[in-house]
């Protein structure tokens, strides 16, 4: 319900991307930004904004622990606006993953949600998939998206079968083929008027809970 009360301002611009977390019952959008892009050559001024991004960022880093212990729950989305060039990508996605970490000191049972957006590059988003995946395990994804993942991934029979026939159950076979494959404990796909969760045994939350949960969050 969270997720879907905050959704119109979850539009995040291409310089960074949002993270929510909630304290409690209240709620901060924390902006983290992307790296400053590459430069051919450094002289003295493009190295002098380098490092101080670099101060900046420690500092920040050093934030993380003590936030995250202020924290339960936190959602993060838009690493679809990271860079498609691989040394960039893996460059921008280690940064990410520390901060991820860092967070996570402070609170080891934090729960994080990562809400899922296209990238521009089929390859890149295998890759981004597979990073964000070995720190957050609840994901959401819509009933078009599921279908680019599945293919992303190779579940081309799960791709299809929703082409033909898109109901709560061939989207089920196809959420369940990417939670596998990227080792999700929740996924959360978000269709008009049904919800299909797929959550991993042992349960974490009762599951009566989470289906109220759902129930109280449709529209």
């Amino acid at each position: 319900m969270l997720w879907k009360a905050l959704s119109p301002a979850t539009g995040p611009r291409k310089t960074g991307y949002l993270n929510m977390l909630r304290m409690k019952s209240l709620t901060f959008m924390v902006r983290q930004s992307l790296p400053p892009p590459r430069q051919q050559g450094h002289c003295g001024d493009q190295a002098g904004r380098g490092g101080d991004h670099g101060l900046r960022r420690g500092h920040a880093r050093s934030l993380a622990p003590p936030l995250g212990g202020k924290l339960d729950i936190a959602f993060l989305a838009g690493y679809h606006y990271a860079s498609t060039d691989p040394v960039e990508l893996q460059e921008y996605l280690a940064d990410s993953l520390a901060d991820i970490r860092k967070l996570k000191e402070g609170n080891p049972d934090l729960k994080i949600h990562f809400e899922y957006v296209p990238m521009s590059d089929p390859q890149a988003e295998r890759t981004m998939l597979e990073a964000v995946a070995s720190e957050i395990k609840s994901f959401g994804i819509n009933e078009v998206e599921i279908k680019r993942v599945c293919d992303a991934f190779g579940f081309t029979q799960e791709q299809e079968k929703i082409d033909r026939d898109e109901r709560a159950y061939s989207l089920y076979q196809g959420s369940l083929k990417v939670k596998k494959r990227l080792g999700f404990e929740r996924l959360h796909l978000h269709n008009l008027g049904y919800y299909v969760v797929i959550l991993t045994k042992p349960y974490q939350l009762d599951p009566a809970h989470v289906r109220d949960a759902c129930l109280l969050a449709q529209p």
